[in-house]
């Protein structure tokens, strides 16, 4: 190649000539190795879901209600509801505001149940619970989230009423990539509405605002986890299952942190949970009585962890009858947690209008729960008026 001298501060210097380009050739993408696969049993005894999408928030909280059933082969899916609901006085506290949102999805899930007469099988129907996860740094969002767990669970919701719970959380970020969402800034909401008019009818749901679209999406989350769970995976979108049934391991953390996880979002305890009762010890310690050992209070909660029933002992004469036990007796949990329940159905009948949150006072007649307890429990307030 030739070469002209140049001079720069009385240096001669080199300067090749530009020859002709290069053309590059494309490379050949790498084929993708084939994901490894674990697809979750079906649930015995399940043969639909009611599937209960969520966008909490303080401001508005979008919700939607779908069916999920059995259909020969595979599933099909029919909605029930899609709305919202939106605290009027923007200057109460946030977990007031979150709290009335909670008891008022509870209300909205008590008139779908009576609307579509959903309590005649109730015990072959599940209910998936589908909303976002909080992200680190966003402790409004998870302040919500801890109180709609805490109201959905209380004695007496709706929810104790289906022969199976799961609660299922999706990050902002995985929602957007399933989905296909692109846009940013002004452009998101609108894309969000469009996207949810590909599985709902705009005629019979017209009025979708942008806090509904979203919980619409959350259900179709819920939507193809029912399918999983019903042993129709072939009814899900290939994407769709890869990102929930991903068995790929992987490391996270550095040092003593790290540890090992599976991608999947069905594989997660943190994303993929199943509420049942648990009983929880609670030590107590009495800062007046000199004793190493802790006493202990036993409550029956909903938990996502699962545990055997602990035996446990009541030491101490003044926790024991602050607790309505006899002291010196070894109890187990499981007889505590029946005292325990038989003090609260006796508060519960003696201050029911504390406990007021608005339901229809024949509720628990339409939702065809059991009416024995009923009647004992309204003599036995008759008696001690």
């Amino acid at each position: 190649m030739e070469q002209d001298e140049l001079f720069v501060d009385g240096m001669p210097e080199v300067k090749a000539k530009k020859g002709p380009r290069r053309t590059k050739t494309p490379r050949t993408p790498k084929p993708k190795a084939p994901v490894e696969l674990s697809i979750p049993d079906a649930v015995p005894g399940i043969n639909k879901w009611l599937i209960f999408g969520l966008d909490p928030s303080l401001s508005r909280t979008g919700y939607s209600l779908m069916l999920v059933e059995r259909d020969g082969d595979g599933t099909k899916a029919r909605w029930l509801e899609v709305g919202s609901l939106k605290p009027e006085d923007t200057s109460d506290l946030s977990w007031v505001r979150a709290k009335a949102v909670s008891l008022a999805l509870r209300l909205v899930l008590n008139v779908a149940i009576q609307k579509h007469e959903l309590q005649r099988d109730t015990e072959h129907t599940g209910l998936i619970i589908s909303f976002e996860a909080a992200p680190p740094r966003n402790d409004h969002l998870a302040t919500v989230n801890r109180i709609l767990n805490v109201t959905f669970f209380e004695p007496g919701s709706e929810v104790h009423l289906f022969a199976d719970v799961r609660v299922q959380l999706t990050n902002a970020s995985t929602l957007r990539s399933l989905m296909g969402l692109t846009q940013r800034g002004s452009q998101n909401k609108k894309e969000n509405v469009a996207k949810a008019y590909t599985y709902l009818d705009k005629n019979v749901f017209g009025n979708l605002d942008t806090d509904a679209c979203d919980a619409a999406l959350m259900a179709m989350m819920g939507r193809y986890s029912a399918a999983i769970l019903l042993g129709c995976p072939q009814n899900v979108p290939e994407r769709f299952l890869t990102a929930m049934c991903n068995a790929t391991v992987e490391v996270v953390g550095k040092g003593r942190n790290s540890h090992t996880r599976v991608k999947g979002i069905l594989h997660r305890p943190e994303y993929w949970s199943r509420y049942q009762r648990k009983e929880v010890v609670v030590g107590h310690r009495d800062a007046r009585i000199k004793k190493a050992k802790l006493d202990r209070f036993v409550f029956s909660i909903c938990s996502m962890i699962r545990s055997k029933p602990r035996e446990c002992s009541f030491d101490n004469r003044d926790s024991a009858s602050a607790m309505g036990i006899s002291p010196g007796r070894r109890y187990g949990t499981r007889q505590i947690a029946r005292k325990q329940y038989r003090e609260y159905r006796k508060w519960t009948s003696n201050n029911r209008e504390l406990l007021d949150c608005r339901l229809p006072a024949d509720h628990a007649k339409r939702l065809a729960l059991p009416q024995r307890g009923l009647r004992a429990e309204r003599a036995q307030g008759e008696r001690q008026q």
